[in-house]
């Protein structure tokens, strides 16, 4: 869209794996000279950690780059499995002996199979010449005691003072943590090695570099700038490529020659309606938006009903307002608790109908899906009963201040600077509506009128940071940013939720409660319920259902040919180790 603009020959901040676009520090340097001499001497095991976003992943992918096929068989388990047999089962399968799942499900004694078919497997490469490496990604996910004892298990196959396997782990820093407690494997590391956030003076370099691959010499960020993009972004590549993309966009968009302090901040501050789609990338942390549930119990004309009531509820409520008529708080309060009860069954119908709804004004629809969202997410952390109804009541509250301002934000374009001057007014303006109303009590107030400040204190009205930031207020805001996200907005389309959730990833740390989005992390999935999916078989999918942050099963709605089936077909991944989800679809 942009590249022309800026005299690009492609867009110089997409996140992935690109080798042209990878910028080589120091540090990545002697990450991959460490963990070659690993792989290459085989010494056994080496663990590489790092902050998500800076550039793990791409190493492993380029240590595997270089290395002769014909020496070694490659093991990449981009994700770990929830037990250590289905570990097992994953990396014997990917060894070569593809009935393993079937063979260990008809036998009383699977785990003792399994290890069979992977020591024959891994004395056979031995055999032939070749040295078995297997490289886990994102084993920090790992919780299982069962999964390190079984790695070390791993290591212990050996042929003459040889490893038979050379074993990396890679994941964020917490990894590190969790070896350094289990002495009996900590001792087998060979090689360890982290990777830190860029310097400064690597960001410069870092953005230089990658706009030099796109096509462009001539710098187009200001010197002012970098400093700005490294506070921003805790010199994290990924948040680097992010938050630079939509400045790119949003000087395009405003036909600047160079991108200054003002373009970034606006993005920095307002990233929840100026962002950019994002290429997929790593699925790791994360991981879907809506919740995995049990059997439901709710029947699903039931939350349609109460769903089309909340949306009538709304509008009636910006009516009021509009007309500066009394607001009924108590029958809003009645509704939240409603809401509460439902989740409270697990039900996944309302955040379908939140995430696919749309409504002739957004603002209807974004109110009510906040309150699912967030109370979603009070319910996960535990939010007593009554904070729960007074966290609802600040969701659907929260945009009273833009009744107002709805020639300004159903404009079909980007705000300008006085545009967004005016809207980061909603909260105050919000408040002032309340005032006087009784049954509002402050705890309400709060959450609303921080519902955008942000961790790093670049948000408003007040710049509040962190700990000044309160818990609720908090929880709104990540509910905030993910239902806008998700839905379109008069001057761009929706992102679908898997790039919406690298988003919230990217900027969880700096603008977002870290621990919230988590939440959408641990207990979402990446891929949410309902949304459609291409299998790595060439099939159309729809996830149906998830656990620990995965897709745990689907519904096969065509074959590998774009023909619809005449019964979909549910099928669970735990069952298929060699199936898994290839890309989202829109």
């Amino acid at each position: 869209m942009y590249e022309s603009h800026w005299g690009l020959t492609e867009k110089p901040f997409q996140n992935t794996l690109d080798s042209r676009f990878f910028y080589y520090t120091p540090q990545h340097k002697d990450a991959i000279m460490k963990l070659n001499y690993c792989i290459q001497d085989g010494m056994g095991a080496g663990l590489l950690t790092g902050v998500f976003g800076c550039g793990k992943t791409f190493i492993a992918q380029t240590i595997i780059n270089q290395l002769n096929p014909a020496r070694f068989k490659i093991v990449f388990i981009s994700h770990p499995p929830a037990t250590s047999i289905d570990l097992l089962i994953s990396i014997c399968s990917e060894l070569g002996d593809r009935e393993i799942l079937s063979k260990a499900k008809e036998s009383s004694f699977a785990e003792s199979i399994v290890w069979d078919s992977l020591k024959t497997q891994i004395s056979n490469n031995h055999l032939n010449g070749k040295d078995t490496l297997i490289i886990i990604d994102e084993a920090h996910i790992i919780n299982d005691a069962n999964i390190f004892e079984t790695i070390r298990l791993l290591l212990n196959l050996q042929a003459k003072n040889k490893f038979l396997i050379t074993l990396i782990l890679i994941g964020q820093p917490e990894l590190a943590e969790k070896i350094e407690n289990i002495k009996p494997l900590e001792q087998r590391i060979a090689v360890k090695s982290s990777i830190g956030h860029l310097t400064e003076g690597e960001t410069e370099n870092y953005i230089a570099h990658r706009l030099k691959v796109a096509g462009r010499l001539e710098p187009i960020f200001t010197k002012e700038t970098i400093g700005f993009i490294y506070e921003s972004t805790g010199g994290i590549p990924r948040r680097i490529n992010r938050l630079c993309d939509l400045a790119l966009l949003s000087g395009f968009m405003h036909q600047a020659n160079k991108i200054d302090v003002g373009i970034l901040q606006a993005q920095a501050m307002g990233i929840e309606y100026k962002t950019t789609a994002a290429k997929n990338e790593e699925a790791t942390i994360n991981a879907g938006l809506i919740f995995s549930p049990p059997a439901p119990k709710v029947e699903e004309k039931d939350a349609k009903q109460t769903y089309n009531h909340g949306l009538i509820l709304v509008e009636n409520l910006l009516s009021r307002v509009e007309k500066k008529e009394a607001l009924d708080i108590k029958l809003i309060a009645s509704f939240v608790s409603q809401i509460i009860e439902m989740l409270k069954l697990k039900d996944v119908t309302l955040f379908n109908l939140a995430y696919k709804t749309n409504t002739s004004d957004y603002l209807y629809n974004h109110s009510l899906g906040i309150c699912i969202f967030s109370l979603a997410i009070g319910l996960e952390i535990g939010v007593a009963e009554a904070a729960l109804i007074d966290l609802g009541l600040a969701a659907i509250l929260h945009d009273l201040g833009m009744v107002n301002l709805r020639q300004v934000i159903q404009q079909p374009r980007r705000l300008n600077p006085e545009e967004f001057e005016a809207v980061k007014s909603h909260p105050v303006l919000t408040i002032e509506i309340l005032t006087g109303l009784k049954d509002v009590n402050e705890a309400v107030r709060s959450s609303i009128l921080a519902h955008h400040e942000r961790i790093n204190g670049q948000g408003y009205p007040k710049g509040l940071k962190k700990e000044e930031i309160t818990l609720e207020a908090k929880v709104l805001a990540v509910a905030d940013v993910w239902e806008a996200l998700t839905h379109a907005r008069p001057w761009r389309e929706r992102f679908i939720p898997y790039e919406a959730m690298l988003m919230m990833r990217d900027f969880s740390e700096s603008l977002l409660d870290s621990a919230m989005v988590k939440v959408l992390v641990d207990k979402l999935s990446i891929y949410p319920i309902g949304s459609s999916v291409k299998l790595n078989t060439g099939e159309t999918a729809e996830v149906i259902s998830a656990e620990r942050g995965f897709p745990s099963s689907l519904k096969i709605l065509s074959d590998a040919g774009g023909r619809n089936l005449a019964e979909p077909k549910l099928t669970e991944l735990s069952s298929y180790p060699n199936l898994y989800i290839d890309r989202p679809l829109p």
